[in-house]
Parts: structure tokens; C-alpha cells; sequence
């Protein structure tokens, strides 16, 4: 008998009630494949999800890359959205030089600021202070 037509063989536990399943190797590549896939897809809709929410933005590999590296996320994103401090401090109705010390992290904005500056670059506040 090959491994495509054996059946798993059952075995049970101290009450008779089934506890353990044998199966060929193949049977098992092919159920932990497909868990791999159920889960990957859970979390494309999840994704998916999150971006149409605005909860999740997707940013371009250069951005990301300068976040990454170090810079201050504020900064970077201000510059990726084509807006100057004063522009980005007028939306987010604070003063430019104050705005200038959030992006050289000398200081750190109150939970209304950090959300009306997410508002004014169009991005979760998370990606502007995220937690260490």
C-alpha cells in the first residue's frame, strides 16, 4: 500500500476515546500547507481591512526604509506627503517651531496634538510615535 490510499491510523487514549491520528508524511506536509495558506489569507483580509479603515497605510519602500534606518518618522513622512513644517503645524494647529522639535524628538506631543498632526499627513498616529 502507498502513502496516497492509507488511511490514518487511530489511536486511543486510556478512556477508548480517540487521541492520537498516524498519517503518512505527505498527508501531513499537505495539512500543515494548508493551515500555512488559511492563515496567510486570514491576514491578507485583515490587511485589507485595516487599509480601507485607514488604521494601516502602505508607504513606499524608500520611506520605509527611511524610518527604519532611524529617522524621525514625522519628518520623513512630512517630506513623503510634499508638506512644509509650517503647512503641517497650521493643519495641526500648533506653531512651527514647536513642530520642529517633535520631528528632532526634543520633545513629545500631548494625544490630541499627535493625533490632529496623524490627521494633517494622513497617517495612523502609531506610525508617527510608536511605542519602543
Amino acid at each position: 500500500m502507498n502513502d496516497k490510499t492509507r488511511s490514518p491510523q487511530v489511536i486511543a487514549g486510556a478512556n477508548g476515546a480517540p487521541e492520537y491520528a498516524v498519517l503518512p508524511w505527505n498527508d501531513y506536509q499537505a495539512l500543515v500547507e494548508a493551515a500555512e495558506d488559511a492563515g496567510d489569507r486570514a491576514a491578507i483580509r485583515r490587511t485589507r481591512a485595516d487599509l480601507a479603515a485607514g488604521r494601516e497605510i502602505l508607504l513606499p519602500a524608500d520611506v520605509a526604509d527611511r524610518i527604519l534606518d532611524g529617522e524621525p518618522p514625522l519628518r520623513v513622512l512630512r517630506a513623503w506627503r510634499g508638506l512644509t513644517q509650517a503647512e503641517v503645524a497650521e493643519a495641526a494647529g500648533i506653531k512651527q517651531g514647536y513642530l520642529s522639535e517633535l520631528e528632532t524628538g526634543s520633545k513629545t506631543p500631548s494625544l490630541a496634538v499627535a493625533r490632529r498632526l496623524a490627521g494633517a499627513l494622513e497617517v495612523p498616529a502609531d506610525l508617527l510615535w510608536p511605542e519602543p
